[in-house]
């Protein structure tokens, strides 16, 4: 079983280590069905060139985050 952690992150505090949060602004486009295949295709060398059985997003309401997931499992 194979996992993608698909979020961009923003540092809302950047003093020391700052305070990591993920951002709702660009949630649209981060979640969109280009970006997570990119990201998919990025860590095939990781995973034996296997597609992850799950892709965990943040604001799942924004994006295509589903017609993504339907890509990869080859639902039209």
């Amino acid at each position: 079983m194979f996992v993608i952690n698909h979020s961009l992150n923003v540092n809302i505090l950047p003093i020391g280590d700052g305070v990591i949060v993920s951002d709702p602004v660009q949630a649209a486009e981060t979640n969109g069905v280009q970006s997570i295949m990119n990201n998919v295709e990025g860590c095939k060398q990781f995973s034996a060139g296997r597609k992850p059985n799950f892709i965990l997003i943040d604001f799942v309401e924004k994006g295509e985050a589903f017609k993504a997931a339907d890509t990869l499992n080859g639902v039209t």
